[in-house]
């Protein structure tokens, strides 16, 4: 029962967060993108779609949703991330951050659904482009299915 709860919680959270920044003056600063790549761990590739949105001077949420490429089911994670984006002297831009993912496996048959809950660490740096901005992100699922995701995107 109160992993039900914790569930509920961080759910409402996402929903919380995502109508604060939605009504704020970041939103005219916020950023859409892809990115697809592979569940190492799995050996599984995903294709994803993110929203950008500054929170305060190089801090950044990130909430995002990642569709994972299995056999026989349906693996999808909903992420609320947080980034702070490192300054170098370089044309590009790196960033560390840490995030709540929601990871949620339903295998085809007479088998149950799962939802699990886990902590999101990742590192990504990007090229420093407009209007579009590649980038790579290396992310760690820590959660009972941990995971180690590799991601390549587009920003814009």
């Amino acid at each position: 029962m109160r992993g039900k709860r914790f569930r509920v919680w961080s759910v409402r959270l996402l929903i919380s967060f995502g109508l604060l920044v939605w009504g704020s003056d970041a939103w005219a600063q916020t950023m859409g993108g892809f990115r697809v790549g592979i569940y190492a761990d799995r050996e599984d590739a995903f294709l994803g779609g993110e929203v950008v949105t500054p929170v305060v001077e190089r801090i950044y949420v990130n909430p995002n949703v990642e569709l994972v490429l299995v056999e026989r089911a349906t693996f999808l994670t909903f992420n609320m991330d947080f980034y702070y984006d490192i300054l170098v002297r370089a044309p590009m831009s790196v960033w560390a951050g840490a995030g709540l993912a929601i990871l949620y496996f339903n295998p085809e048959g007479p088998f149950p659904a799962d939802t699990d809950v886990g902590l999101n660490l990742l590192f990504g740096v990007a090229l420093s482009r407009r209007p579009v901005i590649p980038y790579l992100q290396v992310k760690a699922i820590l959660s009972d299915r941990n995971e180690l995701v590799v991601g390549i995107g587009l920003r814009f």
